[in-house]
C-alpha cells in the first residue's frame, strides 16, 4: 500500500504479482486479516496489478458471523461510552477493486470525464456494519458515533510514512479525533488497526478516562 502512495508503482506492482503468486500456492480460499492496511491492500490495490479472486475478508467480519451464530458466548461488558473509530484502510479506503478501461478526457471549463462512464468510489465499500455490530452485541448500552464517521471519518494520522516524516501533524491529527470522542460523549475508542490503535493510544494519555482499546481485546473480554 505504501508504495503506490509514495509513488512507486512499479515496485507495488512487483510485489503485488509476488505476493498473489504466494497466496495462490497455498491453495487458501480465504484469506483473513487481522491489519486494516493489509484488508486495503489485497482487496483494493493488488487487483489493479494482478488478478486476484481469493476472498480477502477482515477479522471484523469474521467476528461479526461468529456473534452472529452464537459461536461463542458473550456479556455484557461495563465500559463508559464505546464508540467505533472507521480506520481509514478498513472503512473509505477498503472498497472492493472495480476493474475499468477508458480515457479521462478534458471538457469544457477544464472539467476531466472519465470516457466511457464509470463508478465513481466514494469510499463506501469498506467494512462499517461488521464492528458495529459486534459491538452492539457486548457493549450492553447504545454504541456512541463520532460526529465523523463511515466513510467521512477523520483519520487517526496513521499513515507509515507521516509518522516518519510528520510526527507533530500525526500527534495533532490523532488529538483531533480524541477531542471528537470526547465532544460526543465517548469515554472508550473501539478500532482494529495496529497504526491507528497505536496513534489513538498515545494522544489519549493527554485526556483523563479516555481509554482507546482494539475490538478483538475488548470481544474476548466479553468471551464468557
Amino acid at each position: 500500500m505504501y508504495k503506490t502512495e509514495i509513488g512507486d508503482r512499479e515496485l507495488f506492482r512487483e510485489q503485488s504479482v509476488k505476493v498473489a503468486q504466494a497466496l495462490k500456492q497455498t491453495g487458501a480460499k480465504k484469506i483473513i486479516c487481522l491489519a486494516a492496511e493489509d484488508y486495503s491492500t489485497l482487496r483494493s490495490q493488488t487487483p489493479k496489478f494482478v488478478e486476484f479472486k481469493i476472498p480477502v475478508y477482515h477479522v471484523t467480519e469474521i467476528y461479526a458471523q461468529l456473534v452472529e451464530k452464537r459461536a461463542f458466548k458473550v456479556k455484557p461488558l461495563k465500559h463508559n461510552g464505546i464508540g467505533w473509530h472507521d480506520p481509514a484502510y478498513l472503512g473509505r479506503l477498503g472498497g472492493k477493486y472495480v476493474p475499468w478501461e477508458g480515457t479521462n478526457e478534458k471538457e469544457g471549463r477544464g472539467i476531466r470525464a472519465y470516457v466511457p462512464p464509470r463508478e465513481i468510489n466514494y469510499g463506501t465499500g469498506g467494512v462499517f456494519a461488521a464492528p458495529r455490530h459486534v459491538l452492539s452485541k457486548i457493549a450492553g448500552q447504545p454504541v456512541l458515533e463520532f460526529s465523523l464517521k463511515k466513510e467521512y471519518a477523520y483519520g487517526a494520522g496513521e499513515t507509515g510514512q507521516a509518522q516518519a516524516v510528520m510526527p507533530a501533524f500525526v500527534s495533532a491529527t490523532a488529538e483531533k479525533r480524541i477531542r471528537e470522542a470526547r465532544d460526543q460523549g465517548i469515554e472508550t475508542i473501539v478500532t482494529e488497526c495496529p497504526q491507528a490503535y497505536a496513534t489513538l493510544r498515545a494522544a489519549a494519555t493527554a485526556y483523563p478516562n479516555m481509554e482507546v482499546i482494539s475490538l478483538t481485546d475488548l470481544l474476548a473480554q466479553a468471551c464468557l
